[in-house]
């Protein structure tokens, strides 16, 4: 029954992570192409399902440094990415 339990309440989740990781496959492969605004979209989309990922928050900054339009949201984002590094290390 707990196991039943268990399986019907992660479920949901599942789907939910390998949305958010065919998110990050497309966002990778627009940043490796150089297509920074699309690849940018793309990792705030994977953002909204995966707020602690320091990773994420990285790219998004890298993302925004090499748009050259807006560096206050990169040193943001690159902030929020050491935040979320160390909360998670040392937590």
């Amino acid at each position: 029954m707990r196991i039943l339990l268990a399986l019907l309440i992660l479920t949901p989740f599942t789907g939910l992570f390998a949305q958010n990781e065919a998110v990050l496959k497309e966002a990778q492969k627009h940043f490796n192409e150089q297509q920074y605004s699309i690849a940018l979209e793309e990792f705030k989309e994977a953002a909204k399902s995966d707020s602690l990922n320091a990773n994420i928050q990285y790219k998004i900054g890298l993302c925004y440094v090499n748009l050259k339009n807006n560096l206050p949201a990169a040193i943001v984002a690159f902030e929020n990415a050491a935040k979320k590094c160390c909360c998670q290390r040392y937590s």
